[in-house]
C-alpha cells in the first residue's frame, strides 16, 4: 500500500526478496539477469529469512502505527506520552533518538499515523483510560509538518464527539476506540 512506500513519490510494488544460488556465479556489477521459476518452486525457509523483528533500544515501545516516510519508516507507540515519533530503518532498527513533535505538551495512547507524502497525521485512540478518564491528550488528532530533525503541530483537533455523533453513539461513548488511520484521495480514513 502507498502508506508503506519509503518515498511517496516513488511507487513500490511487491516485496524485496533475496535469491540464494546453489552454486557461485561470476557476475559484473550492474549486470542484469532474467529469473525464471519452475512451475512449482521449492522454497527453503531458514531461521534468517522471513520477517525480521524490530531492534529497539527504546522502552517502553509498542508500535501501534507505522508509515513509510522519506526513505525510512516512522512509528507511533501507544505506551509513550511524550510527543514523539520513532524512526526505523529498512533493516528494522529503531533509532535511539526519538523524533520530536513540537507544539503540543502531551499525547496519550497514539494508535495511528498517516501521510499524504508531505504532511503527517497522528491520532490518539479517542477512548477512555482504564481509570475512566478521557483527557484531551487521548482525543488528539495532530497534523504535523516536517521541522528540522522533527515535526511541529500545524493543526490540532479533538474529534471524539464528532465521531460519536456520526456513528450514532451516545456521547461520551465508552466503547469508541480508533485503532487505525490512512490517507487516501484527499481524506483521512479511520479504523473504528
Amino acid at each position: 500500500p502507498a502508506h508503506c512506500w519509503l518515498s511517496p513519490q516513488v511507487p513500490m510494488w511487491g516485496r524485496e526478496v533475496t535469491i540464494v544460488l546453489a552454486s557461485p556465479v561470476d557476475v559484473v556489477a550492474g549486470e542484469s539477469f532474467e529469473v525464471v521459476l519452475d512451475p512449482a518452486p521449492t522454497i527453503a525457509v531458514s531461521a534468517s529469512s522471513g520477517p525480521r523483528p524490530l531492534s529497539t533500544p527504546v522502552t517502553p515501545f509498542e508500535p501501534s502505527g507505522i508509515i513509510g516516510y522519506n526513505g525510512r519508516y516512522l512509528a507511533v507507540s501507544d505506551d509513550v506520552s511524550s510527543p514523539s515519533l520513532f524512526a526505523i530503518d529498512r533493516a528494522g532498527a529503531v533509532d535511539r533518538q526519538v523524533v520530536p513533535i513540537t507544539g503540543v505538551a502531551e499525547v496519550d495512547d497514539l494508535e495511528s499515523i498517516a501521510t499524504d507524502g508531505t504532511r503527517v497525521w497522528v491520532l490518539a485512540s479517542q477512548s477512555f483510560s482504564k481509570r475512566g478518564k478521557r483527557k484531551p491528550a487521548r482525543t488528539a488528532l495532530l497534523e504535523l509538518a516536517a521541522d528540522g530533525a522533527g515535526f511541529r503541530v500545524v493543526a490540532e483537533r479533538h474529534p471524539a464527539a464528532d465521531i460519536e455523533r456520526v456513528l450514532g453513539l451516545t456521547s461520551p461513548a465508552r466503547d469508541l476506540d480508533i485503532e487505525g488511520m490512512t490517507f487516501h484521495d484527499g481524506a483521512l480514513f479511520l479504523g473504528v
